[in-house]
């Protein structure tokens, strides 16, 4: 059933893109309607298929019973699954990765009284608003937040929800080491922490998440313990790679789990990373070091740069130089946190180390003699300083905050440019 409604929206997200093109304020949006089968050669379920920059992302489609009765079941039971636990009657829910709408009219269908949903793109929901064949941004009980999660959970009363739901922010495969994702900082210990805050006594965390892995599956069974304390549920959705976690904040405590579970790193804050097993640097990021330093080595000997030619002077360039590549990217890993997406994070950092490179430029050129000791001092004072402050303080507190972490965090390059 799953795999039949899957190879129909694959042959559609891999054929000529006739839909409609949006460029959202992160990403190239394409929507075309399509048509889905629960089963082969039977009767259709209307959707509408959103790919991200030429590949899939997600189908909005009609799940209500009576669609899925006429098509003899459902392509995508998982949506349905994660508010099968959840006690009854429900009242208030928050949605987490709202998307165009799939969760939010799970919930709705789950009799849910009020639906709080948030995403951090403006042009999904919108697309949502306009071609989910159920209508569910439209639903009087719903409410839209256009905000990253981790400021939406700051910013949110304490104890409002039944449930918190985190929908499929991404593809939660195991295929990508990239140290930027959209959703690393919402799948966090403090995250959870956070998302816990918000739910009343007895109420529910859920997470659904396509997790192939034994590691990936007990990273998230420890993470909600340690958020509700309490035991977490595992429910594989049938005839899918879904799996459904839930936990009841509140309730009774769970004994310690096996050793598999506790040997699962946790990702924090400070480690944001999901889609590591461990805390380690990845192997292919090693392999990619050595091919360069090995590079480096034979252009120095094809030019005939021989030691000799090198002074103190170029080893002292080489650790800025190096430093200042370590700082820029541990920058953009903490800034993240603040900006919750990818390129405006970048947009961000390069903005702010080139404006601290004109301001070391400009000082070099008004104060001439500056000594190297005073520079040196700075530098130090401002790598203390940027290694002392957490972004969480400034987390939900608005732009002017975010930009002023960031000038902060980044005040080294400042010092390192009067070098």
């Amino acid at each position: 059933m799953w795999g039949a409604a899957l190879i129909i929206v694959s042959a559609v997200a891999v054929a000529p893109h006739v839909g409609e093109t949006i460029w959202s304020p992160y990403q190239k949006l394409v929507g075309q309607p399509i048509a889905l089968r629960a089963v082969p050669a039977g009767p259709e379920i209307a959707g509408y298929l959103v790919d991200i920059s030429d590949v899939f992302y997600q189908v909005a489609v009609d799940l209500r019973p009576e669609a899925v009765a006429r098509a003899g079941g459902n392509p995508f039971p998982h949506y349905d699954e994660a508010f099968r636990a959840l006690p009854h009657p429900i009242n208030r829910v928050l949605i987490v990765g709202a998307g165009t709408g799939n969760d939010v009219a799970a919930a709705l269908r789950a009799g849910a009284t009020a639906v709080d949903a948030v995403d951090i793109d403006p042009a999904i929901v919108s697309l949502g608003r306009r071609y989910h064949p159920e209508r569910p941004y439209a639903d009087p009980r719903v409410r839209v937040i256009i905000d990253d999660a981790r400021a939406a959970f700051r910013r949110l009363p304490a104890g409002t929800y039944d449930a918190v739901v985190f929908g499929l922010l991404d593809s939660h495969t195991q295929l990508g080491i990239s140290s930027v994702r959209l959703d690393n900082y919402v799948f966090t210990e403090e995250s959870f922490q956070e998302a816990r805050r918000l739910v009343r006594p007895g109420g529910r965390i859920v997470v659904t998440a396509a997790t192939f892995r034994d590691w990936f599956r007990m990273r998230f069974v420890r993470i909600l313990e340690a958020a509700c304390g309490s035991a977490v549920q595992t429910r594989e959705v049938p005839e899918s790679a879904w799996i459904t976690y839930d936990c009841q904040v509140d309730g009774a405590v769970s004994q310690p789990g096996s050793t598999d579970v506790r040997a699962a790193a946790v990702p924090t804050d400070d480690w944001p990373f999901l889609y590591l097993p461990e805390r380690a640097v990845p192997r292919a990021y090693v392999l990619v070091v050595i091919l360069l330093a090995f590079g480096s080595v034979a252009f120095i000997r094809r030019y005939a740069l021989s030691p000799a030619r090198f002074s103190a002077y170029h080893g002292h360039l080489f650790f800025l130089g190096s430093a200042f590549l370590l700082m820029e990217v541990y920058a953009i890993n903490r800034l993240a946190l603040l900006f919750g997406t990818t390129w405006v994070v970048s947009a961000v950092a390069i903005i702010v180390v080139l404006t601290l490179i004109v301001a070391a430029n400009l000082t070099v050129t008004l104060a001439t003699r500056l000594p190297y000791s005073l520079a040196y001092a700075g530098l130090f004072a401002g790598l203390a300083l940027s290694y002392s402050l957490n972004p969480e303080v400034v987390l939900g507190r608005g732009i002017s905050f975010s930009i002023a972490y960031s000038f902060a965090a980044l005040l080294p390059v400042y010092f390192a440019g009067l070098v």
